[in-house]
């Protein structure tokens, strides 16, 4: 029981801090890129951020590389900048009031239009 509870533990810190985190900053990053929240060149990082951890999490899961070695931590930093600059970028700028004044509109349009 005990060496299924470690499997276990094994995958589940694999899988949520690498794999569903590459997949849940890729699906954001490109919402954000779509709707225009943000600017598009870092919309654009945080895609790329989001294949390189995802990459790194496969590597983990097929024993290329430890969970604690050198080359994960280079792979997984630049998410950890584009998730400092985009809480910077709400932080300061918020959304663009102009996008979200038009995807109100295009909603209430949509709604009317039924």
């Amino acid at each position: 029981m005990g060496l299924l509870l470690q499997a276990t533990y094994r995958w589940t810190a694999m899988l949520g801090p690498n794999l569903m985190l590459g997949i849940n900053t890729g699906l954001y990053s490109y919402l954000l890129y779509r709707t225009g929240y943000v600017p598009k060149p870092l919309a654009i990082f945080g895609m790329i951020t989001a294949v390189m951890i995802f990459i790194a999490g496969l590597l983990q899961m097929f024993g290329i590389i430890g969970p604690y070695s050198a080359v994960k931590g280079l792979l997984a930093l630049p998410v950890g900048v584009y998730e400092m600059s985009l809480a910077i970028w709400f932080i300061a700028k918020g959304f663009h009031r102009e996008n979200l004044a038009k995807l109100r509109m295009k909603a209430a349009s949509s709604t009317i239009a039924r």
